[in-house]
């Protein structure tokens, strides 16, 4: 259970570290496309992942854990995968969008499926050292 949940948390951050070795070339496929545009391809996963953290509460409310889990990784996969066979900068920058919706799905998840499943002690232990969490009751685990 412990792998499961860290690997769904890796997913995370392969988002954004996986397109920037690759944005060189991608910046020479669309040459004549404005600069930020470009930048855009890296920077607007960020701002959807905030804007679903912000309906986060909701989702959880409407599905099922597992439901939610299975849903952001198969948006994570639909939009990876689907950002490869595009050649509109449009539709990359659409299919970026999506895998900030995904990652905005997953992240909190996976921290929090992390808070339900082990005890504080261990979930402690799982945080980087510089983190700095403050737990409130209502996300205590068991």
């Amino acid at each position: 259970m412990l792998y499961t949940i860290l690997s769904i948390s890796l997913l995370t951050v392969m988002a954004g570290a996986a397109i920037a070795p690759a944005l060189g070339v991608i910046s020479a496929h669309f040459a004549g496309r404005n600069p930020l545009l470009i930048q855009l391809i890296v920077s607007l996963p960020a701002l959807f992942i905030i804007l679903t953290n912000l309906v986060f509460p909701w989702l959880c409310r409407l599905m099922k854990t597992r439901t939610l889990a299975l849903t952001g990784l198969a948006l994570y996969v639909l939009s990876g995968s689907g950002a490869f066979f595009v050649y509109n900068i449009w539709m990359l920058l659409e299919f970026r969008a999506m895998m900030g919706v995904s990652v905005g799905m997953i992240m909190p998840l996976s921290t929090g499926l992390l808070a339900y499943y082990f005890p504080t002690q261990k979930f402690l232990k799982m945080l980087p050292r510089t983190s700095s969490v403050v737990m409130s009751p209502v996300m205590r685990p068991r």
